[in-house]
């Protein structure tokens, strides 16, 4: 027989045949018996549902320019589709529809550079955009020494 030191377990998580461990936001470990989730698909768990994924299959292309556009924040990404969530995401189950213009994907004081172009691929579902490095305001913070351009997929489905 032998002895398990809980104390080295710290952050474990998972199931091990009908024990769940987690640990939880303060750090404490937490084991409990397995129960099969129940999944009744009610009208408003669907809503819900929808409506998440919608978030996240809309921000899932701009992940890498969220997180440069958020270099401190680890969480951005998530905290990101939970606003989209909630501002983002309009029109009633099961026609939703994504509104991009809502969706911050970088905050900083920089300011916007001239000549933003931004054009839609219809047939790629692709977004190419572009600016022009000179900044209008040499005495505000920000770089002009970089010519950025992006192209970013869109699933489709999304743009109206």
């Amino acid at each position: 027989m032998g002895t398990v030191d809980l104390s080295k377990l710290a952050g474990l998580s998972g199931r091990v045949g009908p024990i769940v461990t987690y640990a939880t936001k303060s750090g404490k470990q937490v084991f409990r018996a397995y129960v099969k989730p129940n999944n009744p698909r009610t009208p408003k768990q669907m809503a819900h549902r929808t409506k998440f994924a919608l978030a996240n299959q809309a921000l899932s292309p701009l992940n890498k320019i969220i997180k440069r556009g958020y270099p401190d924040d680890k969480n951005a990404y998530r905290r990101l589709v939970g606003k989209a969530y909630h501002e983002a995401v309009t029109g009633d189950y099961p026609h939703y529809s994504f509104d991009y213009g809502k969706v911050q994907v970088a905050a900083g004081k920089l300011q916007l550079p001239a000549d933003i172009r931004l054009q839609f691929h219809p047939l790629s579902y692709t977004i190419s955009l572009g600016w022009n490095p000179q900044l209008p305001l040499s005495s505000q913070p920000g770089s002009d020494t970089t010519n950025y351009m992006w192209f970013v997929s869109i699933p489709k489905g999304l743009w109206k």
